[in-house]
């Protein structure tokens, strides 16, 4: 098994891991709404206050994907 090269800018890496999970989710969550919306469920405007949750889910999902990364494809989290 071949060594990884050592990441010269982890918090950077960080930073887009994060943001990519929150986007993501956030894209997902934006996805349901949608299709619900044009399935003809109606729906009220308390479902914007789920964005800032799903954001949350998604940095954290970001977050673990970065620590599998810095950790060398071992997951802290499931292994």
């Amino acid at each position: 098994m071949s060594e990884q090269p050592v990441d010269r800018h982890p918090l950077r890496t960080l930073g887009v891991a994060l943001f990519a999970g929150g986007i993501i989710f956030m894209a997902a969550l934006f996805a349901t709404l949608s299709a619900l919306s044009w399935g003809g469920i109606k729906l009220d405007s308390s479902v914007v206050n789920f964005y800032p949750l799903m954001a949350f889910a998604g940095a954290v999902f970001g977050f673990e994907r970065w620590i599998a990364y810095e950790s060398g494809g071992i997951n802290p989290f499931h292994d």
